[in-house]
């Protein structure tokens, strides 16, 4: 601390130089002891030295403006954070490395020489230029339609990864949907009791599904109204059903 004259901690300083950085620019990173209060007191004297936060995604938001990255892999720096399976995980690793990216770019060349070559067609009609048979065309198309479908498939499947299933447990008083939670996660999460009625909010936990992230909600029982706390309970129950 240059004003108070003291050692906050003693530190990594890593110079990165451009091109050969997340960014393509230059950066400096400060690797400080993983102490809460070394990491605020770094933070603190970088700042009041004339640093300042970076606002949420920057450093990504920069990677693609400075062709680092292209959109898609943009997006998949999130899904690889968020990401609560290996499954998943491995998902967005690809899309972090330009798979998805190669796929489109690929279509896109089969689409543009298709088009390409049936424009030629009907401007010049008179032109000697070689054409590809009805036939041909009819084969480029269905394999562009075919990779089409994979594509969207792909997408569907990453999202069902990404964003996980969403399941509800319902029904009526003291029928044992917080012994299923329990039972599905292996652990006392939710109390149980012969008290119809015990569980009054609902609870949430996610498992791992064969890859796939499981959000299992217990709720309030259903159809008995109760006191004003057991009103509320059904009403959240209700909502959740509408969002499973």
């Amino acid at each position: 601390d240059p004003e108070e004259k003291e050692v906050v901690d003693e530190v990594l300083l890593t110079l990165m130089r451009s091109p050969r950085t997340y960014t393509r620019e230059d950066i400096v990173e400060i690797n400080c002891h993983g102490g809460p209060l070394p990491l605020r007191k770094t933070l603190e004297l970088g700042l009041k030295l004339g640093a300042r936060l970076a606002k949420p995604g920057e450093f990504t938001r920069r990677a693609f403006l400075n062709g680092r990255i292209d959109l898609t892999q943009a997006e998949s720096v999130l899904d690889v954070i968020q990401a609560k399976t290996e499954e998943a995980l491995m998902i967005a690793a690809n899309g972090l490395r330009g798979r998805f990216s190669e796929e489109i770019l690929f279509l896109k060349e089969q689409i543009v020489d298709l088009v390409s070559s049936l424009e030629a067609e009907i401007e010049f009609p008179d032109e000697e230029i070689p054409a590809p048979s009805r036939d041909t065309r009819k084969k480029q198309l269905r394999r562009i339609l075919t990779k089409l479908d994979s594509l969207i498939e792909m997408g569907e499947t990453a999202a069902l990864y990404r964003e996980g299933i969403k399941a509800v447990i319902i029904g009526r008083p003291n029928v044992g949907k917080s012994s299923l939670l329990n039972a599905l996660l292996d652990r006392e999460r939710a109390i149980v009791t012969c008290i119809p009625g015990t569980t009054r909010d609902t609870i949430e936990e996610s498992i791992n599904m064969k890859g796939f992230p499981l959000c299992i909600i217990d709720t309030a029982g259903l159809g008995v109204t109760g006191d004003v706390v057991n009103q509320e309970g059904i009403k959240r129950a209700h909502s959740s059903i509408n969002h499973a």
